[in-house]
């Protein structure tokens, strides 16, 4: 599936662009002879070859798009009972995890059989391979219950931070936004199949460049972001190398400048991150005192995933957290969250509460979910390095604008995503949000609605 591509919006281009290219964060082009630069371009002219500056998001999710979600073997089945099922659950999930993986990495399902499951604890998904399945979504399938007044996550899918890595290599060649070629200073050390990390350092020079040193222009006006606070960091492999040059799996979110940032290419090496895990086809829920409609004493999110790659959370219905449905961890890339909703969720309003489908981690997309009475409904974090994809989603009674909430997101998409109550904001919060500033960059709007839409051109970038 290909989200942004030449052949996916080649012919519908002039009609949607010719509302105002700005709003998609492309960069505006004045036509020949000047003019005023809004005006509707084919957007096939944008996408032709490396130097558009646009990123294509269809390598957003598991395994970047590249292969649909699997249906794993059932190897254990598991049946409600009276008490606490967590640990049940748990030792089914310590089994199938002991299991051989077959070709593709997978191990197997524990299928929960129609029933609610009271879980007095958490689960913990910590071996690649291994899928957690219900019975159905619905008020007759599975449900799993969290009881309990501590604000927990109910399910974590979570691999081991033991990650090293080797000598950082400059980059000696500028890298625009949406290429996957970087020219390091030696590829003696790199060969295809390298994990790598590419750094955009957050120097004081792009600092200075991109405006944010000060949060206003006075002597004593508090300094907004600080150099080496806000570098952006995106995982990659290494597909080939070709006449000294590094090809990568997947786009770069933002411009790389050597000059002005010292960006570099360092490999590294995560035996604990695990992989090919999934949660689906249940619903989660969290118990809280019905006499207390803003009670917060209770498990706070669904499904949180870090130290992890190539998952998914699908066909999930998630009622009465406080802080999140699903929370995408930094440490996390290639996810698939799909066919999911929010409902009825039980906190006060205001704070780190109701940011219901949030991803600080990259290549992450969320398709077809949908949330009621959220806050940052559909939202990213600080620094995510994209890219990120928000796709044919939905928010009812929204109690606060969606878009990025941390400093400087870059490479977020939303596509067909619809706001209803509230705005969807690309661009800069200034003082908000603990000094956020610009919070998008490269990034787009595409046929989405909201009571306001927001996007703006930070400088150093579109």
């Amino acid at each position: 599936m290909r989200i942004i591509s030449k052949h996916a919006l080649g012919a519908a281009g002039s009609a949607v662009l010719g509302f105002t290219l700005l709003a998609f964060g492309i960069r505006p082009v004045s036509p020949p002879g000047g003019g005023d630069p809004h005006w509707a371009i084919p957007i096939e002219q944008y996408l032709e070859g490396e130097e558009t500056g646009i990123v294509d998001f269809s390598y957003a999710g598991y395994m970047a798009n590249e292969r649909a979600l699997p249906n794993a073997p059932v190897k254990v089945v598991v049946t409600p009972s009276a008490g606490d099922d967590g640990p049940r659950i748990q030792a089914a999930l310590d089994y199938v995890g002991r299991l051989e993986p077959d070709a593709q990495g997978v191990r197997g399902a524990v299928l929960l059989e129609p029933g609610d499951y009271e879980i007095f604890s958490q689960l913990i998904l910590k071996k690649s391979g291994v899928i957690l399945r219900g019975s159905g979504p619905g008020q007759k399938g599975t449900r799993l219950i969290a009881i309990g007044q501590d604000r927990r996550t109910l399910i974590r899918i979570s691999g081991r931070d033991d990650k090293t890595t080797g000598t950082a290599i400059a980059i000696t060649e500028p890298v625009l936004t949406g290429s996957a070629i970087i020219k390091p200073a030696d590829v003696n050390d790199f060969k295809p199949g390298d994990p790598v990390f590419i750094t955009h350092p957050s120097t004081e020079e792009w600092i200075m460049a991109m405006n944010m040193s000060k949060i206003w222009n006075a002597k004593k006006a508090p300094r907004i972001w600080k150099a080496g606070e806000l570098d952006v960091v995106w995982d990659r492999q290494i597909k080939s190398i070709d006449n000294e040059k590094v090809i990568l799996d997947a786009p770069l979110s933002m411009d790389l400048d050597p000059n002005g940032t010292g960006a570099t290419l360092m490999r590294y090496n995560w035996p604990g991150r695990i992989c090919q895990v999934g949660i689906e086809n249940l619903q989660l829920i969290s118990a809280y005192e019905k006499d207390r409609p803003t009670d917060e004493d209770h498990a706070w999110v669904g499904v949180t995933l870090e130290q992890v790659r190539d998952a998914w959370v699908r066909g999930v219905t998630f009622r009465h957290f406080a802080g999140s449905a699903v929370s995408v961890w930094e440490s996390a890339s290639r996810i698939t969250v799909v066919d999911c909703e929010s409902l009825e969720p039980v906190s006060e309003n205001g704070g780190w509460r109701r940011h219901t489908f949030f991803t600080s981690g990259q290549q992450t997309l969320f398709l077809r979910c949908y949330s009621e009475d959220g806050r940052h409904d559909f939202s990213v974090g600080h620094c995510a390095a994209g890219p990120n994809a928000f796709v044919h989603c939905d928010a009812r009674r929204a109690l606060d604008d969606s878009g990025p909430i941390g400093a400087l997101a870059t490479g977020v998409l939303y596509d067909n995503v619809n706001i209803d109550g509230n705005g969807l904001r690309l661009g800069y919060r200034g003082a908000e949000l603990q000094f956020s500033g610009w919070t998008a960059i490269h990034c787009m709007l595409w046929q989405s609605t909201a009571s306001q839409l927001d996007c703006y051109r930070p400088p150093q970038g579109q």
